[in-house]
């Protein structure tokens, strides 16, 4: 339990994380269910008490939520309505040959180690200490790489997807 637990802590974090929801989703209980779990896990979960854990805590649950939400939307139509289909089976030939090119350009630009790093944390949703683990090196290092390769892509891989061939 964290050692600076105290009912004034919390209440003035509640009304802040409250705040932090409320502005950010429409449904009261939601809000109310959000700040509550946020709280509980800043208070019973680590001895970390620094207030940048309390919001990587809060945006964390936001997008767990959030993605949630919208997983569950696109289950739904795909039942219900059959609008949805397999879209692995269903890309255009534009969009495909622009990926392979993209894919092409990430195993010029990297080497294995960053391009792992890379597909982990992007294709999988790893986070950095996940990857750590499972590669064997520092998260520290992890973080480091990632946005190194990002930076490095974004500048030598970017004009792949801006280019249209269709007007070539």
């Amino acid at each position: 339990m964290n050692d600076s637990f105290s009912k004034s802590l919390w209440d003035e974090y509640y009304a802040k994380v409250y705040g932090y929801f409320y502005r950010r989703l429409d449904d009261k209980f939601l809000v109310e269910d959000l700040t509550a779990e946020t709280l509980n896990d800043f208070f019973l979960g680590s001895k970390n008490n620094s207030v940048q854990y309390l919001w990587g805590i809060a945006r964390n649950k936001l997008y767990g939520f959030l993605r949630q939400k919208y997983k569950e939307k696109l289950v739904h139509l795909e039942d219900e309505d059959s609008l949805l289909v397999d879209f692995g089976q269903h890309y255009g030939s534009h969009y495909l040959e622009k990926i392979e090119l993209l894919k092409e350009c990430v195993s010029q630009q990297l080497n294995e180690t960053d391009q792992e790093i890379v597909s982990l944390s992007i294709q999988e949703d790893f986070n950095s200490r996940d990857i750590a683990s499972k590669l064997g090196i520092n998260d520290g290092n992890v973080r480091i790489r990632l946005f190194r390769a990002i930076k490095k892509l974004k500048s030598k891989c970017k004009q792949i997807w801006l280019t249209d061939r269709s007007y070539d």
